[in-house]
């Protein structure tokens, strides 16, 4: 019985996606790319611009200009506030702006 055990086939585990990680860290890339731009707008915009007026501000304005519709959904009416550092909401707005990024790659027939 036991040898019966021992030569019994061992289930497979499901294959792994081995671009996932590559995923990912194009993901992490583009947002960072759009960011950045975001950012540079803001630069532009110079000193009385009123995203400029403090640095949560000026998060503020970047996490809009990088994904509106992210942005209203885990922020909404409630935007970060001076010292605040919410990483359960920054998390949401990470998820959300990547599902856009794929639902947009998807869209594009890629």
């Amino acid at each position: 019985m036991l040898a019966l055990l021992l030569l019994a086939p061992i289930p497979a585990e499901p294959a792994k996606k081995k671009n996932k990680g590559r995923t990912n860290l194009a993901m992490d890339r583009q947002m960072r790319e759009l960011r950045e731009e975001c950012e540079q707008k803001m630069e532009r915009a110079g000193i009385r611009d009123s995203c400029n007026v403090s640095p949560i501000a000026r998060e503020n304005c970047v996490l809009r200009c990088s994904s509106s519709a992210c942005y209203d959904e885990v922020y909404g009416s409630d935007s970060l506030e001076e010292g605040e550092v919410d990483t359960l909401r920054n998390r949401r707005f990470r998820t959300c702006f990547k599902e856009q990024l794929r639902t947009k790659k998807s869209s594009n027939g890629s």
